[in-house]
């Protein structure tokens, strides 16, 4: 065979009485009906199946979470419902440019930085109240992705002192001011004009952890005891959310083996992904979460009901909120609290690592609370072995003459 002879090939989806080919019927041949014979399977078996254009978008598209599409979108649907408005509006011929580009991909930096000044400063909520400053955040950073995925990969709103949208930022700034000496920075919204304070998980004390076992809400003896158990624990030893991180989980994440130094059991997590770590290109320094928890053979307990919920909040968040509350309460420096929460911090992070005591610490740390028949016996032990270590010097005893 010459070198621009093409290899042998088949030809599919054709009828059996198809035999008769000429060359020249070769043109005519659909490309995706030609192929080359496998006469190599193992080498064949290397490479997957080519990936169509439309596969390759949708693929990439998915990578992005669902709620950052969604907040994307959310984003856009009220810039473009301003853009319409202040389109409508006579006082915009009169401006600098006399038009607002409902697509903002299409219009120059010039134009953005005008354009985005002004919206941030007239944006409102449908029924005409102001966004929190956290929400005109929000929706800035929106349409920066907006523009991004249009290919606008040198526009940044939000760079510090950027050359480019200097006008903008500065009314971002400026408006987030107003809106947080309004009063509105710390609050959600309840109705219109009224506000209260924004709603956060509460952790769950040793007492409330008490009478979920008192109760038999978390239990060994029972599976649905078990499952509420497992849900969190989950959640205060190894830092999970409430949801995604339970949803995707799997056995082969976890792994039992006893240390060779100090002869205890313990139980090894591995993380995999998660909303701080999704294991893409932009997260290759950031380590997958794992955990290492030792058992405690003096607690029985080892492995929501009766919790008054006046004036809080718990909810399947508060696990992870007691696993960094309670870490913190210890004094465990920073890097500690978010080996096992999860959390991303400073990169000094990646220079840190945890002895073998300090893992049994923070172990101990958040076993459940003992029974308190366990706590008297281990009390007791104490004590006597307090006494056992103290020794009484007694001064000899001298004749006076």
């Amino acid at each position: 065979m010459n070198n621009t002879d093409l290899p042998d090939f088949e030809l599919l989806n054709t009828s059996s009485t198809d035999t008769d080919w000429e060359l020249s019927d070769l043109y005519a041949i659909q490309t995706q009906k030609l192929v080359f014979s496998n006469r190599n399977a193992a080498a064949s078996s290397r490479f997957a199946e080519p990936v169509l254009s439309e596969e390759l978008e949708q693929r990439i598209s998915d990578r992005i979470p669902t709620k950052t599409k969604q907040s994307t979108s959310w984003s856009m649907n009220v810039w473009k419902g301003w853009a319409e408005n202040r389109n409508c509006n006579p006082m915009t011929g009169f401006e600098e440019f006399t038009c607002v580009p409902v697509d903002p991909e299409t219009a120059t930096i010039k134009e953005l930085d005008f354009w985005l000044s002004r919206f941030i400063m007239e944006t409102r909520r449908q029924d005409g109240t102001p966004y929190p400053p956290n929400t005109l955040l929000n929706i800035s950073a929106g349409i920066q992705r907006h523009l991004r995925e249009m290919k606008r990969s040198e526009i940044n709103l939000l760079q510090k002192n950027s050359v480019d949208f200097p006008t903008f930022q500065k009314a971002l700034d400026t408006r987030m001011k107003e809106v947080t000496a309004a009063g509105l920075g710390n609050h959600i919204r309840k109705a219109r004009n009224q506000y209260s304070q924004k709603k956060r998980a509460d952790a769950i004390s040793p007492q409330d952890e008490d009478t979920l076992w008192c109760k038999g809400v978390i239990s060994l003896d029972s599976a649905e005891g078990l499952s509420y158990g497992v849900f969190h624990y989950n959640c205060k030893l190894f830092g999970f959310r409430g949801m995604d991180e339970h949803r995707d989980l799997d056995a082969t994440q976890f792994e039992v083996v006893t240390d060779s130094v100090q002869k205890k059991k313990c139980l090894k997590f591995y993380g995999r992904i998660s909303k701080n770590n999704q294991g893409g290109f932009f997260h290759k320094k950031i380590e997958p979460k794992k955990v290492i928890q030792w058992e405690d053979k003096n607690n029985p307990r080892d492995i929501v009901a009766s919790i008054d919920h006046t004036d809080r909040n718990i909810s399947n968040h508060s696990g992870k909120v007691t696993c960094v509350t309670t870490l913190y309460d210890k004094g465990f420096d920073n890097a500690t609290v978010t080996s096992r929460s999860g959390h991303r911090s400073n990169a000094v992070e990646t220079y840190k690592r945890q002895s073998v005591e300090m893992n049994d610490r923070i172990s101990k740390s958040l076993q459940p609370p003992l029974p308190l028949s366990e706590v008297k016996v281990e009390e007791t032990k104490e004590n006597e072995q307090s006494c056992a270590n103290t020794k009484v010097r007694v001064a000899p005893i001298t004749e006076k003459t």
